[in-house]
């Protein structure tokens, strides 16, 4: 059995990604995070005027988190936009999601701006010199005082060899995320015990085989999900826990494998660069 199910397998990753979300307990507790964390800047930003809301989800997959967070009773448009089209064949049928195929940092022509645009997962799939260009690319999209909830990868605690093009430097998100007019709320790293755990892991591994030509890092998902998708016990209690301290949006996590980060457009930054 492969260690990893990936694009190779389009229907089985998106159908075990679809599943892993909703049941494994990594997927429900960073589910948690980040549904504590949006309802309570929906509730802030709606208290003067409330209104039905657009919202965007890039990297959508199956559209699950469009689904999961559909009955909120807050929006108008559910929109939702993967640039693999056999994800759209996998997912369930849903006339109340708009689907479209694309990705950053060229987004589709959508009709209209958000009020929140949600990314999971999908920065650190973008080539490096074109991070900025989709940060631009989803500020564009979004209303004044709209909500940008973003999550990716964080680098490890000690120094790998070598430049993992899939992990994105918080520090330099939160810079990026200035300068195209946006104001960081809230952000965090997340799976803190997993974090270490692993970090500590990759060592014993890297000098076990040293000599060992590993090659690239196949990007997928563990088949281990498919078999305990409940994940294991300790593995789980420490999500579940981390999750409703970092839900609270009180505390901020320095170590862990996520980097969660949420931040508001600045109308006044926007009209100036407009000026």
């Amino acid at each position: 059995m492969p260690d990893t199910v990936t694009l190779a397998e389009p229907h089985n990753y998106f159908r075990l990604l679809d599943h892993a979300a909703m049941s494994h307990w990594w997927g429900r507790s960073i589910e948690y995070v980040e549904r504590r964390w949006l309802r309570h800047a929906l509730r802030v930003s709606g208290s003067a005027s409330p209104i039905r809301r657009d919202w965007l989800d890039i990297g959508c997959g199956t559209g699950t988190r469009l689904r999961q967070w559909s009955d909120w009773g807050c929006w108008n448009r559910l929109v939702g936009v993967e640039p693999e089209d056999v994800a759209f064949q996998v997912r369930s049928k849903d006339t109340s999601l708009e689907i479209h195929t694309g990705g950053l940092p060229d987004l589709p022509v959508l009709g209209t701006r958000f009020h929140v645009i949600t990314a999971f997962d999908v920065l650190q799939h973008v080539a490096p010199d074109l991070r900025e260009a989709s940060i631009r690319s989803m500020t564009r999209q979004l209303h004044d005082l709209g909500i940008l909830l973003l999550r990716t990868n964080a680098p490890p605690i000690s120094k790998t060899s070598g430049r993992d093009q899939t992990i994105v430097d918080p520090s330099w998100l939160r810079r990026s995320l200035a300068a195209a007019g946006l104001k960081v709320v809230r952000s965090s790293r997340f799976n803190l015990c997993g974090g270490i755990a692993e970090d500590v892991l990759r060592g014993i591994r890297r000098r076990v085989r040293r000599t060992e030509n590993q090659g690239p890092p196949r990007i997928g998902l563990p088949q281990s999900w498919n078999r305990r998708p409940a994940g294991h016990f300790l593995a789980a209690w420490c999500g579940y826990a981390e999750s409703r301290i970092l839900g609270t949006g009180l505390v901020n996590f320095p170590f862990g494998h996520s980097y969660l980060i949420m931040a508001i457009k600045d109308g006044d930054h926007d009209r100036a660069a407009n000026g």
